[in-house]
Protein backbone atom coordinates (compact mmCIF):
# COMPACT_ATOMS: atom_id res chain seq x y z
CA UNK A 1 0.00 0.00 0.00
CA UNK A 2 1.59 3.19 -1.20
CA UNK A 3 1.11 6.19 1.43
CA UNK A 4 0.48 8.78 -1.21
CA UNK A 5 -1.82 7.20 -2.96
CA UNK A 6 -4.00 7.17 0.14
CA UNK A 7 -3.48 11.32 0.38
CA UNK A 8 -1.89 13.83 2.70
CA UNK A 9 -1.37 14.03 6.46
CA UNK A 10 -1.99 17.21 7.36
CA UNK A 11 -4.99 16.47 9.17
CA UNK A 12 -7.46 17.28 5.78
CA UNK A 13 -9.64 14.05 4.70
CA UNK A 14 -9.73 13.71 1.25
CA UNK A 15 -11.41 11.18 1.32
CA UNK A 16 -14.96 12.02 2.78
CA UNK A 17 -17.52 11.34 1.49
CA UNK A 18 -16.17 8.94 -0.88
CA UNK A 19 -16.68 5.99 -1.73
CA UNK A 20 -14.09 3.35 -0.68
CA UNK A 21 -15.65 0.44 -2.20
CA UNK A 22 -15.17 1.98 -5.67
CA UNK A 23 -12.34 3.92 -4.90
CA UNK A 24 -9.67 2.23 -6.81
CA UNK A 25 -11.89 0.18 -9.40
CA UNK A 26 -10.39 0.08 -12.13
CA UNK A 27 -13.23 -1.43 -14.14
CA UNK A 28 -15.75 1.56 -13.63
CA UNK A 29 -18.09 -0.46 -12.43
CA UNK A 30 -20.77 1.09 -9.67
CA UNK A 31 -22.08 -0.35 -6.66
CA UNK A 32 -25.58 1.25 -5.86
CA UNK A 33 -27.22 1.44 -2.67
CA UNK A 34 -29.62 -2.02 -3.21
CA UNK A 35 -26.06 -3.74 -4.30
CA UNK A 36 -24.86 -2.88 -0.96
CA UNK A 37 -28.22 -3.88 0.70
CA UNK A 38 -27.90 -7.33 -1.27
CA UNK A 39 -24.46 -7.87 -0.12
CA UNK A 40 -24.79 -7.09 3.65
CA UNK A 41 -28.09 -9.73 3.92
CA UNK A 42 -26.49 -12.38 2.44
CA UNK A 43 -23.11 -11.65 4.69
CA UNK A 44 -26.05 -11.36 8.13
CA UNK A 45 -27.56 -14.49 6.64
CA UNK A 46 -24.17 -16.20 6.85
CA UNK A 47 -23.19 -14.88 10.52
CA UNK A 48 -26.30 -15.88 11.79
CA UNK A 49 -26.17 -19.50 9.93
CA UNK A 50 -22.68 -19.46 11.45
CA UNK A 51 -23.55 -18.42 14.56
CA UNK A 52 -25.95 -21.27 14.87
CA UNK A 53 -23.80 -23.97 13.98
CA UNK A 54 -20.89 -23.06 16.33
CA UNK A 55 -24.17 -22.72 19.20
CA UNK A 56 -24.84 -26.50 18.46
CA UNK A 57 -21.91 -27.28 18.36
CA UNK A 58 -21.03 -25.54 22.17
CA UNK A 59 -24.55 -25.92 23.31
CA UNK A 60 -23.46 -27.53 26.59
CA UNK A 61 -20.25 -25.11 26.79
CA UNK A 62 -21.09 -21.35 28.31
CA UNK A 63 -19.95 -20.33 24.68
CA UNK A 64 -22.86 -21.76 23.70
CA UNK A 65 -25.53 -20.03 24.77
CA UNK A 66 -23.54 -16.84 23.24
CA UNK A 67 -23.65 -18.21 20.10
CA UNK A 68 -27.31 -18.87 20.15
CA UNK A 69 -27.86 -15.32 21.08
CA UNK A 70 -25.65 -13.66 18.36
CA UNK A 71 -27.34 -16.27 15.86
CA UNK A 72 -30.42 -14.78 17.14
CA UNK A 73 -29.35 -10.98 16.85
CA UNK A 74 -28.09 -11.50 13.49
CA UNK A 75 -31.44 -12.96 12.32
CA UNK A 76 -33.28 -9.87 13.94
CA UNK A 77 -30.80 -7.95 11.69
CA UNK A 78 -30.91 -10.28 8.38
CA UNK A 79 -34.89 -9.40 8.77
CA UNK A 80 -34.76 -5.91 8.54
CA UNK A 81 -32.21 -6.19 5.86
CA UNK A 82 -34.73 -8.10 3.66
CA UNK A 83 -37.82 -5.40 4.53
CA UNK A 84 -35.15 -2.86 3.26
CA UNK A 85 -34.79 -4.87 0.17
CA UNK A 86 -38.80 -5.33 -0.09
CA UNK A 87 -38.87 -1.78 -0.36
CA UNK A 88 -36.33 -1.37 -3.39
CA UNK A 89 -38.46 -4.26 -5.02
CA UNK A 90 -41.43 -2.99 -4.72
CA UNK A 91 -39.86 0.90 -5.99
CA UNK A 92 -38.43 -1.03 -8.91
CA UNK A 93 -41.80 -2.64 -10.11
CA UNK A 94 -43.53 1.02 -10.38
Amino acid sequence: MNVQQFGNHNGENEFAGSDFINLHDQSKITLTPRDRLVMSWENTMDLARNFKRYAMIDETLPNGAVFKELAELQGVCAAKLHDLLGHYEVQEDN
